[in-house]
């Protein structure tokens, strides 16, 4: 908050988030709306992605049953050749740097899970942590 624009707008918004979403009291506790840190990378609408490339692989409203079968069988030879080269080059793809990153942050949620450190203390940890980068 210190480091925030002190202005009315910005003011209210983080009390809003605050009192809805973080404080002990809240109504929408995190383990509603967060998950666990992963070092698996996710998409939160894949469904979508998925549902508007399948859409696009027919001309026509009705398509024929043959038809079905051959784009599904395609999306499933598709996908599984995704998922090989994504587990072959997970660990090479992604820098030291940012694994760390993503450990530190697993760590930091299970010392939260586990009653070491208070809600608080994490997402201000986590908060440090994926602060964005400067490109220039």
């Amino acid at each position: 908050m210190a480091e925030a624009p002190q202005n009315d707008a910005c003011v209210s918004f983080a009390d809003y988030v605050l009192e809805n979403y973080i404080a002990d009291d809240a109504p929408y506790q995190p383990e509603l709306w967060a998950a666990e840190p992963s070092l698996h990378p996710r998409s939160n609408n894949g469904a979508e992605s998925f549902h508007s490339h399948y859409n696009s692989l027919f001309y026509h409203p009705k398509p024929h049953i043959y038809e079905v079968t051959a784009v599904i069988q395609d999306l499933q030879i598709e996908t599984e050749l995704k998922i090989n080269s994504i587990n072959k080059n997970l660990w090479k793809s992604r820098g030291s740097e940012i694994v760390m990153k993503m450990e530190s942050i697993m760590d930091a949620y299970a010392s939260f899970k586990a009653g070491r450190t208070s809600l608080l203390h994490y997402l201000q940890f986590v908060g440090y942590r994926c602060q964005p980068t400067k490109l220039v």
